[in-house]
Parts: C-alpha cells; structure tokens; sequence
C-alpha cells in the first residue's frame, strides 16, 4: 500500500486520482491509498480539477511496482481444548452479546503472561493470572472495548461511550490520551507508542453511506505521531516485534480495500493474508512474529495468517465458540479468546509438533 500525496502547483482544483491493471490484476484504490492484492505494477493517473483560473489537467499514467512479500514461517504446533479461563468477564450491560462488534472484547498480555479483560458490565478492567485468579486493575468506564498493556506495566484503555483513549498506570491513576469517535481496539509497540483504532471518523467517500475510519499512532508521551486514514471500521490491532501494525478491518469484506492490513514501520504497506474474512475482529502476534486472528462468526477459535494462506490452530472448524472477538498470546504461546457471545474468556495451550522435540 502507498498512500497518495500532493504538494506544489497553481491553482486551488481539487486533486483526484485513478488506479487500473497494469501486470497486476489485483490493483485497488481508497480514498487516498494504492494496493494491490498480487505482485505486479498498478497505472496511476492524477487529474487537477479546473478553478476559476486554470484549465483541468491530467497527468501522464504512472507505473508503480509491488513485490511480493515472503510468508513468515509456519507455527509448527498444535493445540489443545479450548478451556475456560475466566467466566462471564466479558458481559455488557444486557449480559454476552452475539451481535458483530458490539460487545466486542479487545484483550491483551503483559510480560507476566496475565490477561488483561475489559469487563462493559461492572466498568472495570480485570488481570486474570495464568491460574484463573482476577484482580480488578481500574474502574470507572462506561463501556470498555479494548485493552493494551507497555513494558512499564501502562494499561491503555479505550471506551466506546466516553470515546477516548485512557491511560491507567500501575498506580491506578488515569489521563485521557486521546477524545475519539468510535474508538476499538489498541495497541503498543516495544518503543511504547500505541495505536488505536476508530471509527466514523470521515464522512462517506464512495456514495454507499460508508463512513471511514482510521489508526492513529501516538507517542509514550500522548503526542499524535502519525494518522492512518484508510479503513472503513478497524476492529483489533497488534504490532509485531520490527513495528509492523496489523489491523483488522471489519467493513472491508462487504466491498471495501484489505479486510486485514499491514502497516510496515516507514507507513507504506497493504493488504496482508488471503481476503476470506466475513466480520474480521481481534488480531494478534506472538513472540515469533507470528500472526493470529479472529473472524466474528469464524466460532473454530483463532486463525494463523500468513501472507498465503489462514489456518485454524484447533481443528474446531465449524463449532466451539460463539462470537469470538478478541484474541492474545502469551509467552508459553498460549493462545487465549475472548468470547462475546458467552462472556467467557478461554485459554488454549499450544503444543510443539514432533519435529520441535
């Protein structure tokens, strides 16, 4: 993905652009984004609008190259039972909710391999230790949505009714990051900027009554780095160890760009994985880069993507969950989900292939 940009010239005619075929047959264009979904060259052309001054002008067609990118290494494990970890934490005011997004549960790890939960019922944000124990880190929100925990022990907090971003350090003491529209889901990288997800944040762009959203980056100290302007409603976010953020993107399927993205650390990227999503939700990355993903009415349990291929990691394909939404992975590479539709968070422990041993 390359974003579109413009800087000089005379005039004040609005700038639009068009992307076609070249040796790629996947080309595509957002709002102010090029990709494509296979390797090849995309032919942009821009065209300055007339003002009342200058004529309308059009650029000569322009050849942009996409290689492709190597698929990450396979997992090589297996996985046991889904179990329950904690029961009913996951529950809004009207108890589990199996709607698409509503309800959803954004989770995250810390080093300690502990479960941080957003729990919209009682307003609280929960730890849950590997031996199922809770304990109630912060309070105080309407309506949580997701959760994202930094190296220094930082909880970030993002809440679909005061629409914010919140920062609960390990004190207990709370400042608001950031006011939003519709925030979902967060999360931080090794230097300590976090990423959030929000949506309805531009009107519609392509005549279908599609509002649009966007990923901002902030900095440890709260300062806006970066916006990221080309999602229709990003869902989960998670961010691998060379600071690329994969994001998840629920309106996509219907119609829309990438339903789950890559962003590279420089700000270019695209669509990564095959695009087989039906309502893409909580999105993950362990300790090996490798990426995990959830699918609101995929209720098999999360799937591994690579650049080539989604693959179930329990076998369950079809059945076991109800509304999966968020998902995290610890240490050990235990893999947990939290499950909207039952309120239940549940914890499924990986198991090294034979050719690990």
């Amino acid at each position: 993905m390359l974003l579109f940009t413009t800087s000089g010239g005379s005039g004040s005619g609005a700038v639009s652009f068009s992307v076609v075929n070249g040796s790629s047959s996947g080309c595509g264009q957002t709002a102010d984004a090029i990709g494509t979904t296979s390797p090849g060259t995309c032919i942009v052309t821009a065209t300055k609008a007339s003002d009342g001054t200058y004529s309308s002008a059009t650029s000569v067609p322009t050849s942009v190259s996409f290689s492709a990118t190597a698929p990450s290494p396979p997992l090589g494990l297996t996985t046991g039972t889904p179990v329950i970890l904690a029961s009913g934490v996951l529950q809004d005011d009207n108890g589990p909710n199996q709607i698409y997004g509503q309800g959803a549960s954004y989770i995250a790890v810390d080093s300690n391999d502990d479960v941080y939960v957003p729990d919209a019922l009682n307003g609280t944000i929960i730890k849950v230790a590997p031996d199922g124990t809770q304990t109630v880190v912060a309070s105080g929100f309407p309506d949580p949505v997701g959760v994202a925990v930094d190296s220094a022990g930082d909880v970030y907090v993002t809440d679909d009714q005061l629409d914010s971003l919140t920062k609960v350090t390990p004190s207990g003491s709370q400042t608001t990051v950031a006011s939003l529209v519709h925030p979902s889901g967060v999360a931080v990288d090794s230097a300590g900027n976090v990423y959030v997800g929000d949506d309805l944040v531009f009107p519609p762009y392509d005549g279908n009554g599609i509002d649009t959203g966007a990923v901002y980056e902030y900095n440890p100290a709260g300062t806006l780095i970066r916006s990221f302007n080309y999602f229709e409603n990003p869902t989960g976010i998670a961010v691998d160890s060379y600071g690329n953020v994969f994001v998840a993107d629920d309106h996509a399927h219907g119609g829309g760009f990438y339903s789950l993205w890559e962003i590279f650390a420089d700000g270019s990227g695209g669509g990564f994985g095959p695009n087989a999503w039906v309502h893409p939700a909580g999105v993950a990355v362990d300790l090996d880069d490798n990426v995990f993903a959830n699918d609101f009415v995929y209720y098999g349990g999360p799937l591994e993507v690579t650049p080539t291929s989604v693959t179930s990691i329990t076998g369950l394909d079809g059945g076991g969950f109800v509304s999966q939404t968020g998902v995290a992975v610890d240490n050990a590479e235990t893999v947990f989900v939290a499950d909207s539709g039952d309120g239940d968070l549940y914890s499924i422990a990986s198991v090294p292939t034979a050719s690990q041993v």
